[in-house]
């Protein structure tokens, strides 16, 4: 199906007429600048080709139009490669580029966007732990003094069941064992249950249970209100994604790409940022714990992530700033009008998301707007 949708497209662009064909563009092999370490958007490949969502985007319309062209690796620090454009060393820089207002101060322009992301995080998963010792620690910590008294009374009521239970043969060392195993498989029963087990014929006894039954219920509503937020907290930590708000991330150490939108917005919102060269070095500066989480652009950091099982990192909910992504031209550049009146073409007839659904999957129809 996307491969119908491509051929469409190029069926297409080739029979449309419009302005585009009567611009005169200057004839030259543009410096096309690639984003090398911006997966799934552009890459470059072990086999010395660039790969991408970005790169498929550029190579369709700079087809269409016919224009010549020469691949330069740029980045990965943004600002960096957005420079280059300024200063007239590459003409055009293909990758995730955030549209932010600081760059256009770099004698640039943009771009239509091509693809609507977001600002995400990574943290490091929680570390598997064994059920038993997870909800004794909790039941510890909520029954705090509470349990020394429960004890105590668990005690003194197995007592007085035996008593009242065996007042003809108290002192029958053959049964003792048993009779007082029995009162106290009682008095445990009543306790774990929260409730009677049977009815008693003795009044006292009666007495003592109603006595001792609200400690029980109230052990009882502990011990399953543990447990039960303790199993949703394990299933939660399965999950893919992590709960993470802004406020997590406030006074904490976070690992960003230097010169890259994250790394402005994280220190923005309160974190510490610490400044890298390489995505995977921000995936494994929190894999050690040098770092709280990474942020970054969404889908780049989750495809890190992917491409790194040996980490225990997981992709979390945070979303700092929608994140619109365009390609990069020098200011005033001839060539502007005509890309963007072909993307716009491309994005209105759907046509961009079969583009880009071959490296972004179910998420291509962010290439629309």
């Amino acid at each position: 199906m996307r491969f119908i949708c491509i051929i469409l497209a190029l069926i297409f662009a080739n029979f449309s007429t419009h302005s585009l064909a009567e611009v005169k563009l200057p004839k030259k092999k543009l410096k096309v600048g690639v984003m090398f370490k911006s997966k799934p958007f552009s890459w470059l490949s072990p086999d010395g080709k660039y790969y991408g969502a970005s790169v498929d985007m550029w190579e369709f319309i700079a087809k269409e139009m016919d224009w010549d062209y020469e691949y330069y690796k740029a980045g990965p620090n943004t600002n960096g490669a957005v420079k280059r454009v300024g200063e007239g060393d590459l003409d055009v820089l293909v990758g995730p580029i955030s549209t932010t207002f600081e760059r256009l101060s770099f004698n640039i322009e943009y771009s239509r966007p091509y693809f609507l992301n977001f600002i995400g995080g990574t943290i490091k998963k929680p570390d598997k732990r064994n059920l038993v010792f997870i909800i004794g620690g909790s039941l510890a910590r909520q029954l705090g003094v509470l349990l020394p008294f429960m004890i105590a009374a668990f005690l003194l009521v197995s007592i007085i069941f035996y008593v009242l239970d065996n007042r003809n043969n108290l002192f029958d060392k053959k049964k003792f064992f048993k009779n007082m195993g029995n009162s106290m498989w009682e008095a445990m029963m009543v306790l774990i249950q929260g409730g009677l087990i049977e009815n008693s014929d003795k009044p006292l006894k009666r007495l003592v249970l109603l006595l001792y039954l609200i400690p029980a219920i109230v052990l009882f509503s502990i011990v399953v209100g543990t447990v039960t937020s303790t199993i949703t907290m394990i299933e939660n930590e399965k999950r893919q994604e992590q709960f993470m708000s802004t406020d997590d991330i406030v006074g904490k150490k976070v690992a960003v790409i230097s010169g890259n939108l994250s790394a402005k917005l994280a220190a923005k919102t309160g974190a510490v940022t610490i400044g890298y060269d390489d995505i995977n070095a921000t995936l494994e500066a929190v894999q050690k714990g040098e770092a709280y989480a990474t942020v970054g652009d969404f889908l780049t950091l989750k495809a890190a992530v992917d491409g790194r099982p040996d980490l225990n990192l997981a992709m979390t909910t945070l979303n700092l700033r929608n994140d619109e992504l365009a390609f990069v031209f020098k200011l005033n550049s001839p060539y502007v009008r005509a890309f963007n009146e072909k993307l716009l073409r491309l994005q209105d007839l759907d046509f961009a998301e079969a583009i880009c659904s071959k490296f972004l999957g179910d998420k291509a129809h962010w290439c629309i707007l």
